[in-house]
């Protein structure tokens, strides 16, 4: 029991450092990650739970025009990055 006795008290510090390591990781990704793709993400997440919301069988005619604005929106983020001279490469 001596050996496990530490484990306990020792648990708290194990969690922290793993958050905290999970938290490095995550920075350095999003770094290295050009900002447009962020909202490209975002803008696709929107349109699947959009998509979502709409049930198991959605409309086609529905779920067409869902995917046509999430279409609209990446060409808009591509459209004023490519204003402020960028690139996503």
């Amino acid at each position: 029991m001596l050996g496990f006795s530490n484990m306990r008290r020792g648990t708290p510090l194990v969690l922290e450092r793993m958050e905290a390591a999970a938290k490095k990781r995550r920075e350095e990704i999003k770094r290295k990650l050009h900002p447009a793709l962020f909202k490209i993400l975002e803008s696709y997440r929107e349109s699947i739970e959009a998509l979502k919301l709409l049930g198991p069988n959605p409309p086609k005619e529905l779920a067409e025009e869902i995917w046509k604005r999430f279409e609209w929106k990446t060409t808009q983020i591509l459209l004023t990055l490519a204003a402020l001279g960028g690139t996503l490469r």
